[in-house]
Protein backbone atom coordinates (compact mmCIF):
# COMPACT_ATOMS: atom_id res chain seq x y z
CA UNK A 1 0.00 0.00 0.00
CA UNK A 2 1.24 3.36 -0.95
CA UNK A 3 0.94 6.46 1.48
CA UNK A 4 0.90 9.43 0.37
CA UNK A 5 3.25 12.28 2.17
CA UNK A 6 1.10 14.65 3.73
CA UNK A 7 0.58 17.71 2.34
CA UNK A 8 2.06 21.20 4.11
CA UNK A 9 -1.19 22.29 5.64
CA UNK A 10 -1.71 18.68 7.35
CA UNK A 11 1.83 19.46 8.74
CA UNK A 12 1.09 22.64 9.57
CA UNK A 13 -2.07 21.22 11.34
CA UNK A 14 0.05 18.69 13.24
CA UNK A 15 2.51 20.95 14.70
CA UNK A 16 -0.23 23.89 15.43
CA UNK A 17 -1.99 21.33 16.94
CA UNK A 18 0.39 20.03 19.38
CA UNK A 19 1.32 23.60 20.79
CA UNK A 20 -2.48 24.14 21.48
CA UNK A 21 -2.70 20.46 22.80
CA UNK A 22 0.45 21.65 25.37
CA UNK A 23 -1.17 24.50 26.03
CA UNK A 24 -4.37 22.75 26.87
CA UNK A 25 -2.63 20.39 28.94
CA UNK A 26 -0.60 22.82 31.23
CA UNK A 27 -4.02 24.36 31.90
CA UNK A 28 -5.41 21.04 32.46
CA UNK A 29 -2.33 20.27 35.20
CA UNK A 30 -3.18 23.31 36.53
CA UNK A 31 -6.65 23.02 36.62
CA UNK A 32 -6.78 19.42 38.15
CA UNK A 33 -3.05 19.85 40.54
CA UNK A 34 -4.35 23.80 41.91
CA UNK A 35 -7.99 24.75 41.09
CA UNK A 36 -9.28 20.42 42.57
CA UNK A 37 -7.22 21.18 45.58
CA UNK A 38 -9.04 21.57 48.40
CA UNK A 39 -6.40 22.98 50.57
CA UNK A 40 -5.53 25.87 47.70
CA UNK A 41 -9.27 26.92 46.29
CA UNK A 42 -12.06 27.60 49.16
CA UNK A 43 -15.41 26.68 47.56
CA UNK A 44 -17.62 29.57 46.78
CA UNK A 45 -19.73 31.21 44.30
CA UNK A 46 -17.11 33.82 43.07
CA UNK A 47 -15.28 30.95 42.33
CA UNK A 48 -17.77 29.39 40.07
CA UNK A 49 -17.93 32.70 38.27
CA UNK A 50 -14.16 33.36 38.39
CA UNK A 51 -13.70 29.99 36.13
CA UNK A 52 -16.91 30.62 33.86
CA UNK A 53 -14.89 33.88 32.96
CA UNK A 54 -11.93 32.30 32.52
CA UNK A 55 -13.40 29.33 30.38
CA UNK A 56 -15.12 32.46 28.04
CA UNK A 57 -11.66 34.09 27.57
CA UNK A 58 -9.83 30.69 26.97
CA UNK A 59 -12.54 29.89 24.17
CA UNK A 60 -12.34 33.27 22.42
CA UNK A 61 -8.35 33.00 22.49
CA UNK A 62 -8.61 29.60 21.12
CA UNK A 63 -11.17 30.31 18.05
CA UNK A 64 -8.46 33.25 17.40
CA UNK A 65 -5.95 30.59 17.63
CA UNK A 66 -8.16 28.21 15.17
CA UNK A 67 -8.71 30.79 12.65
CA UNK A 68 -4.90 31.52 12.45
CA UNK A 69 -4.64 27.94 11.67
CA UNK A 70 -6.02 28.49 9.00
CA UNK A 71 -4.83 31.12 7.26
CA UNK A 72 -1.42 29.93 8.22
CA UNK A 73 -2.21 26.12 6.55
CA UNK A 74 -3.51 28.16 3.33
CA UNK A 75 -0.69 29.59 2.94
CA UNK A 76 1.42 28.69 0.03
CA UNK A 77 -0.75 25.51 -0.33
CA UNK A 78 -2.60 25.19 -3.80
CA UNK A 79 -5.84 24.10 -2.47
CA UNK A 80 -8.98 25.90 -1.18
CA UNK A 81 -9.33 23.73 1.41
CA UNK A 82 -5.81 23.79 2.73
CA UNK A 83 -7.45 25.96 6.07
CA UNK A 84 -9.80 23.52 6.80
CA UNK A 85 -7.48 20.60 6.68
CA UNK A 86 -4.91 22.65 9.12
CA UNK A 87 -7.84 23.36 11.11
CA UNK A 88 -9.48 19.52 11.19
CA UNK A 89 -5.61 17.75 11.97
CA UNK A 90 -5.23 20.67 14.69
CA UNK A 91 -8.51 20.26 16.42
CA UNK A 92 -8.05 16.19 16.67
CA UNK A 93 -4.42 16.41 17.69
CA UNK A 94 -5.00 19.19 20.27
CA UNK A 95 -8.37 17.44 21.80
CA UNK A 96 -5.87 14.14 22.09
CA UNK A 97 -3.32 15.85 23.53
CA UNK A 98 -5.93 16.79 26.14
CA UNK A 99 -7.96 13.68 26.77
CA UNK A 100 -4.85 11.57 27.14
CA UNK A 101 -3.21 14.70 29.78
CA UNK A 102 -6.56 14.64 31.57
CA UNK A 103 -6.58 11.13 32.02
CA UNK A 104 -3.10 10.91 33.06
CA UNK A 105 -3.31 13.72 35.33
CA UNK A 106 -6.93 12.63 36.91
CA UNK A 107 -5.78 9.15 37.77
CA UNK A 108 -1.97 10.51 38.88
CA UNK A 109 -3.69 13.19 41.48
CA UNK A 110 -6.28 10.71 42.10
CA UNK A 111 -6.47 11.58 45.84
CA UNK A 112 -7.38 15.31 45.07
CA UNK A 113 -10.45 14.31 42.83
CA UNK A 114 -11.51 12.32 45.54
CA UNK A 115 -10.75 15.16 48.08
CA UNK A 116 -12.80 17.58 45.48
CA UNK A 117 -15.92 15.04 44.73
CA UNK A 118 -18.45 17.03 43.84
CA UNK A 119 -15.95 18.37 40.43
CA UNK A 120 -16.32 14.70 39.16
CA UNK A 121 -19.33 13.46 40.51
CA UNK A 122 -23.17 13.47 41.38
CA UNK A 123 -24.25 13.07 44.93
CA UNK A 124 -25.97 9.69 46.14
CA UNK A 125 -24.13 8.17 43.04
CA UNK A 126 -21.34 5.38 43.70
CA UNK A 127 -18.37 5.96 44.63
CA UNK A 128 -15.51 7.59 42.68
CA UNK A 129 -12.92 5.04 41.71
CA UNK A 130 -10.19 5.12 38.84
CA UNK A 131 -12.28 2.91 37.31
CA UNK A 132 -15.21 5.53 36.83
CA UNK A 133 -12.28 8.14 36.55
CA UNK A 134 -11.13 6.33 33.74
CA UNK A 135 -13.71 5.32 31.71
CA UNK A 136 -16.22 8.18 32.03
CA UNK A 137 -13.13 10.28 30.22
CA UNK A 138 -13.30 7.57 27.50
CA UNK A 139 -16.86 7.89 26.77
CA UNK A 140 -16.29 11.54 26.91
CA UNK A 141 -12.65 11.23 24.14
CA UNK A 142 -15.15 10.36 21.03
CA UNK A 143 -17.57 13.35 21.18
CA UNK A 144 -14.42 15.27 22.47
CA UNK A 145 -12.18 14.83 19.36
CA UNK A 146 -14.83 14.70 17.24
CA UNK A 147 -16.23 17.99 17.81
CA UNK A 148 -12.62 19.48 17.94
CA UNK A 149 -12.11 18.36 14.81
CA UNK A 150 -15.51 20.05 13.21
CA UNK A 151 -14.77 23.71 15.31
CA UNK A 152 -11.08 23.58 14.19
CA UNK A 153 -12.34 23.10 10.88
CA UNK A 154 -15.00 25.57 10.75
CA UNK A 155 -12.05 28.12 12.49
CA UNK A 156 -10.24 27.01 9.53
CA UNK A 157 -11.54 27.62 6.63
CA UNK A 158 -12.99 30.63 7.79
CA UNK A 159 -8.57 31.62 8.22
CA UNK A 160 -8.55 30.31 4.42
CA UNK A 161 -11.48 32.34 3.72
CA UNK A 162 -9.50 35.78 5.06
CA UNK A 163 -5.99 34.91 3.65
CA UNK A 164 -7.84 34.19 -0.40
CA UNK A 165 -9.66 37.62 0.38
CA UNK A 166 -6.32 39.14 1.40
CA UNK A 167 -4.76 38.05 -1.57
CA UNK A 168 -7.73 39.01 -3.98
CA UNK A 169 -8.69 34.92 -4.61
CA UNK A 170 -11.68 34.37 -3.49
CA UNK A 171 -13.92 31.95 -5.72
Amino acid sequence: MIVAAPTSAVRRGWYDGLVVGAFLAALEIIDTAVLKNPHVMVDDQSADSVERIVALCIAAALAVVYVAIGARGRRGAPTSSAGLQAGVVAGVVAAVALGVTALIADNLLFELLVAHHHAVDTPGGPPITHYSVTINQLRGSVPLVLLAAGIGGVLGHIGSRLVDRRQGTVS
